[in-house]
């Protein structure tokens, strides 16, 4: 099914005093307190019950850009939170790189996504789902 395109994660906005282009977002509740993502840690996020997607979806089209990077690195992104042998997404240090990702979503209606090394921002758009 096609979402109407929704940002459901911004890590850069869970800083008091948030930046102000964060007063434009509207974060779902679920993930609205997830902040940056240090090495070797991971992110539930909340995908079924937003922008449309329901419970029975088995996976979601997102898009996933990473920024304020600190070190050569990658993200996986995964229906649990046992990280795969592969990435999704990956970078120098300093660069700021999305990427198309398909993840599978897991019983519970969300996806987990793992920083392998350094910190990073995350940010999620959802753009659909399958059945």
């Amino acid at each position: 099914g096609e979402a109407t395109p929704v940002r459901i994660v911004d890590t850069r906005c869970a800083v008091s005093p948030a930046p102000s282009f964060c007063s434009t977002e509207s974060i779902p509740s679920a993930n609205s307190g997830l902040g940056t993502l240090g090495a070797g840690q991971s992110m539930t996020v909340q995908v079924t019950g937003i922008a449309g997607v329901p419970a029975t979806a088995a996976a979601v089209a997102i898009n996933v850009t990473v920024t304020n990077t600190t070190a050569n690195g990658f993200l996986s992104v995964n229906p649990v939170a046992t990280p795969p042998n592969t990435s999704d997404l990956n970078w120098l240090a300093g660069e700021t790189v999305p990427n198309l990702v398909i993840a599978k979503v897991s019983s519970a209606g969300t996806i987990t996504i793992y920083n392998y090394t350094g910190s990073a921002d995350v940010i999620v758009d959802l753009m659909g789902w399958y059945q």
